[in-house]
């Protein structure tokens, strides 16, 4: 990955295009190492260690945003903010990795060890298509309207980004309590916790619509033009603490199947919206899937909840009485 990248930089840096040719360099380098060391994630997840992987994910959370942040005060400028946002990715990320190993090297007993392998390796796998949407849209955007209009969709992206990455965050601060509920105790207030998720949702999405110029006008004047790209991102917001509860159920009682399913499925429709969608529109086009994508995502998610949750009671599985 890192020498195709690499490569890849290369040809864009012989045609002058230094904006793209970093960019793609910093992302070459950083991603395969964040890729590796991130399934720490997924080796909590699969301990049930939900308290621990909310904190952690807190913590990187912060670190990227301060660091992007106090770059961006001192150097307002496209490669230094993709500098400190790798860079802000990168060093929590391996940094915690680092500590999980060691913490909990010789707690876990060899039988657990491979069942926590087991389910984290699923747990990676469906992280993939996630990873490959990630950096696709910024490849369609690159090739259809250009490098300036993909320098201006990066930064309208990135504090709606973090919101999200806080939202989910928080919302695993429910996991443990959903992982002791039984799947039955779930059913009752289910329809209760989307709806609470989705009002908080909107609160959130409506104060970013409101702060939006002042922030880009105090940190980034010089790019006004990201204002209504990154409000119409920000209203994704509005969906993701519901989205991370359904996510949440399916995690804490390990739902793999529905994983895999919540994952094909919506991972899947938002590639084919990018391909479809991008050319036509430009940036407006990636909005346009990345919106449809959330809101259909949430709608097949509750189907998937009533289908498997009724097919693993009929089976005798209700999780924690």
């Amino acid at each position: 990955y890192t020498i195709g990248s690499l490569i890849i930089a290369t040809y864009y840096g012989v045609q002058g295009n230094t904006l793209l040719t970093l960019g793609i360099m910093i992302i070459g380098v950083t991603f395969p190492i964040i890729a590796a060391c991130n399934t720490y994630g997924a080796y909590l997840a699969g301990r049930q260690d939900f308290q621990r992987a909310t904190k952690l994910g807190i913590a990187s959370s912060l670190t990227q945003s301060l660091l992007t942040l106090l770059v961006i005060l001192i150097i307002p400028t496209v490669p230094a903010f993709l500098l400190a946002y790798s860079f802000g990715t990168l060093i929590p990320t391996v940094y915690f990795c680092i500590k999980i190993m060691r913490e909990d090297h010789a707690e876990v007993s060899i039988e657990d060890k491979k069942n926590l392998k087991e389910y984290a390796g699923h747990l990676t796998l469906i992280n993939i298509l996630s990873t490959v949407d990630s950096y696709l849209d910024k490849v369609l955007l690159f090739q259809n309207v250009g490098s300036v209009q993909l320098a201006t969709y990066t930064l309208a992206l990135a504090a709606p980004e973090r919101i999200r990455g806080y939202l989910k965050n928080i919302g695993g601060i429910f996991l443990p309590r959903l992982a002791e509920r039984s799947l039955t105790d779930i059913r009752r207030s289910y329809y209760i916790r989307v709806g609470q998720g989705i009002l908080a949702g909107l609160l959130v999405a409506g104060a970013y619509w409101i702060v939006t110029p002042y922030l880009f006008n105090i940190f980034l004047p010089r790019y006004t033009d990201a204002i209504p790209f990154s409000r119409a991102l920000g209203l994704i917001n509005a969906l993701i603490i519901p989205a991370a509860y359904m996510s949440g159920i399916f995690r804490a009682h390990k739902m793999v199947r529905a994983l895999y399913l919540s994952s094909v499925g919506a991972h899947g429709f938002r590639i084919l919206a990018y391909v479809i969608l991008v050319p036509l529109f430009g940036i407006w086009g990636l909005i346009y899937a990345t919106i449809a994508t959330y809101v259909l995502g949430l709608l097949y998610n509750v189907v998937l909840w009533e289908y498997e949750s009724r097919r693993l009671l009929r089976l005798g599985y209700n999780g924690n009485e």
